[in-house]
């Protein structure tokens, strides 16, 4: 999964047996001008501004656990088109119903621990967790969509440990 071409959304569906729903988290322009202020991505720079980003939650179709998290970044005409009038529709669903070829050039596959993510994916509270156990790790990915020779999002997902209930134990 975190090195495939294929979609995030399609492989969670195929795992789980439903179809993934999506939580947008946010949705907004990023501020900036000709020099993009950090926190963006590597390969932000590539996209035209105004820029776009989009913050959102997959989720498990019948229980609502979330199971991804991901953060993906636009130029604000291609959002628009991409998305379009359905914000909480999966980005690959637009992209497929327009048939839209893209390359999916993965920069960085990650590992680690986040706080953050641990609030979001496995509902803790941040600094709640038992400070003998272990924190859970979140396997990650940064890649760039390609359209036509030109990037399209550049877009990062980080995925639950909670995903080991369908894919089976990480070691």
């Amino acid at each position: 999964m975190l090195l495939s071409d294929g979609s995030v959304t399609r492989h969670l569906h195929l795992a789980t047996g439903v179809a993934a729903t999506v939580e947008v988290l946010g949705m907004g322009r990023v501020a900036g001008g000709s020099t993009l202020p950090p926190p963006l991505p590597p390969g932000a720079e590539l996209l035209a501004e105004p820029l776009l980003q989009r913050r959102v939650l997959l989720k498990h179709g019948t229980t609502g656990q979330p199971l991804v998290y991901a953060v993906s970044w636009w130029n604000e005409e291609a959002a628009a088109a991409a998305v379009g009038a359905k914000p909480d529709a999966p980005i690959w669903t637009s992209l497929a119903a327009s048939r839209t070829e893209l390359f999916r050039d993965i920069r960085s596959v990650t590992l680690g621990g986040c706080p953050a993510l641990e609030a979001m994916l496995l509902g803790r509270v941040e600094g709640g967790s038992d400070p003998r156990s272990t924190p859970p790790l979140f396997w990650g990915r940064h890649y760039i969509f390609w359209r036509g020779g030109r990037p399209l999002t550049v877009i990062y997902e980080a995925f639950s440990p909670a995903l080991a209930e369908y894919l089976g134990p990480c070691a």
